[in-house]
């Protein structure tokens, strides 16, 4: 079961799954593995888009900052 609330834990579910599907120990653990690594790879991969989309909106203020500070120059 889950460590708070009593639900079982995406292991514990990926296992029972494949635990009817009739697949070994060995098996089963070298399938959650494989998955635990596509997870951990999916989660990176989140991480990195919304890192390059920060840094893309960072560029863009700082590209708008710029232009105002020209423009304000042009002005006085």
């Amino acid at each position: 079961m889950g460590l708070f609330n009593g639900a079982p834990t995406p292991e514990q579910l990926y296992r029972k799954s494949l635990t009817n599907q009739f697949i070994s120990g060995k098996d089963l653990a070298e399938a959650w593995r494989t998955a635990e690594t596509s997870m951990i790879l999916a989660a990176r991969e989140e991480s990195a888009t919304k890192a390059r989309d920060m840094e893309l909106k960072a560029v863009e203020r700082a590209k708008a900052a710029k232009q105002k500070r020209d423009d304000e120059l042009k002005r006085s």
